[in-house]
């Protein structure tokens, strides 16, 4: 009979989940994701508002020429509208992560910017990771919100950057017969995971837990293959 796997928390997971040396100032992050959701006429706390308990923000945009039909000539739409959605929503309008791979001024010239130049420049030196680095994105879970196991099979990792956390929230990781969970603080490091292996992330704050520490984000860089 197998055996059932074990739940049991982990500051990390030997070539699952890993955090980096790379430190960013999260300061920074967030007074841009704000600017920008305040520019999108969209809060923070949206997540806690959404059926799935969950919303993306699009950091990385479509190149003109493949830009669709209800985006075009709508900037704020490349940030919210369908593109920000999961890989089954982007293959379903006829594209993929891969093609999400424009800046737009409001990040390429900002540190937001420098944060994916930077990531970009790491996974470079990283041979031993295929594929090319593509979207970019933010995305907010909120109490009660996650993602089922599952494998990204179209990215080969993905960088994360947890931006606004709390103590509920967690990355999880079937492992060595064991689920294994981490949780990733909120201070500026980036962390790698290997998005082929199965994992879920789950915000499970209870209800005492204040408003402004409901929502989970994490700035996610993706590998492409």
């Amino acid at each position: 009979m197998n055996s059932i796997p074990l739940l049991k928390q982990y500051a990390s997971i030997l070539g699952v989940t890993e955090k980096t040396d790379i430190r960013f100032n999260v300061e920074e992050i967030r007074k841009e994701i704000d600017s920008i959701l305040s520019m999108c006429g969209v809060g923070r706390y949206r997540a806690l508002n959404t059926p799935s308990r969950g919303w993306t923000l699009n950091l990385s945009h479509l190149p003109e020429e493949k830009t669709l039909p209800e985006e075009v000539g709508n900037h704020i739409a490349k940030f919210t509208g369908m593109t920000r959605g999961n890989e089954p929503s982007l293959v379903a309008a006829g594209y993929s992560t891969a093609d999400l791979n424009v800046l737009p001024p409001e990040v390429a010239n900002g540190y937001l910017g420098e944060v994916y130049r930077k990531v970009v420049e790491y996974h470079n030196t990283r041979v031993d990771i295929p594929g090319t680095i593509t979207r970019f994105n933010c995305v907010f879970v909120a109490e009660g919100g996650g993602y089922q196991l599952h494998k990204d099979m179209h990215t080969s990792v993905k960088y994360h950057i947890p931006v606004w956390t709390n103590k509920y929230s967690f990355f999880a990781a079937e492992h060595e017969n064991e689920i294994k969970w981490v949780h990733m603080p909120a201070d500026g490091a980036l962390w790698i995971l290997d998005t082929q292996v199965p994992h879920l992330a789950m915000n499970i704050s209870p209800n005492t837990v204040p408003r402004e520490q409901k929502v989970r984000a994490h700035l996610i860089i993706a590998s492409t293959v």
